[in-house]
């Protein structure tokens, strides 16, 4: 062997050992306790809190990027906005109800791209606006009984439990979709699913229901595996 691969070979081996070494002695703090997997609470932080303790309602209109899961409390948490942003998120309130606007100083079609989640303890009526969500794409409270779920979709895209491995448990899962709005149930264990589609389109994956209800127009789309077929009680709207 050339005398220069030989100092490569060395040097590549040395590197390995070194990283070799670094990763044992981290772990081995690790299992002692030295150090913590990083959660929500841990990482420095520019979210902002909102208690939704006395909400009753919750509209959501032109954000692009929602998060929606189950908490050991119902809140809304999103990025603090920077000086100068161009894109901007409204949060008031009105009697019982949160209304999240997004908006822009530049473009009247903007929307509110920070991070944004919503946690929930308990049923908590949505309305979701030209939005897209995500419902609990993050780790569940594994100790928490399911909630119920009830999302009106207006002109919005929702996916469930995507790109997870493990199912995620709900109580009653009602979705009023309408206005071309889409959804994509993945990876989700309900025992009732109560689904309204008007001009809409809801295809699911890996569904596992006691029971299903499914309500849609003729301009409405839909795609349910087998299993979920034979079980579903389908009608029309009125």
């Amino acid at each position: 062997m050339k005398t220069s691969n030989k100092i490569l070979l060395g040097t590549f081996l040395a590197v390995l050992l070194i990283l070799l070494s670094v990763h044992i002695a981290l772990y081995a703090k690790y299992k002692k306790g030295e150090y913590k997997i990083a959660g929500d609470d841990m990482w420095p932080t520019n979210m902002i809190t909102y208690s939704l303790e006395d909400v009753k309602y919750v509209s959501v209109d032109n954000l692009e990027n929602v998060v929606i899961r189950q908490g050991d409390s119902s809140k809304l948490r999103y990025d603090k906005p920077i000086k100068g942003d161009e894109n901007m998120l409204s949060v008031t309130r009105k009697d019982d109800t949160l209304f999240l606007s997004g908006k822009s100083t530049l473009n009247k079609k903007g929307r509110w791209y920070r991070p944004t989640s919503l946690s929930l303890a308990g049923l908590l009526p949505l309305k979701i606006v030209n939005s897209k969500i995500h419902v609990g794409i993050e780790p569940p409270k594994t100790n928490l009984a399911p909630v119920a779920i009830d999302i009106m979709l207006d002109g919005s895209f929702m996916d469930v439990n995507n790109r997870r491995k493990d199912a995620i448990s709900f109580g009653t899962f009602k979705i009023n979709a309408i206005n071309k709005s889409t959804i994509h149930l993945y990876k989700l264990t309900t025992n009732f699913l109560d689904v309204s589609l008007s001009d809409s389109f809801l295809e699911e994956t890996t569904l596992v229901a006691d029971s299903i209800r499914l309500v849609t127009d003729a301009a409405s789309k839909f795609e349910l595996s087998g299993k979920n077929l034979v079980k579903a009680k389908i009608v029309a709207h009125e």
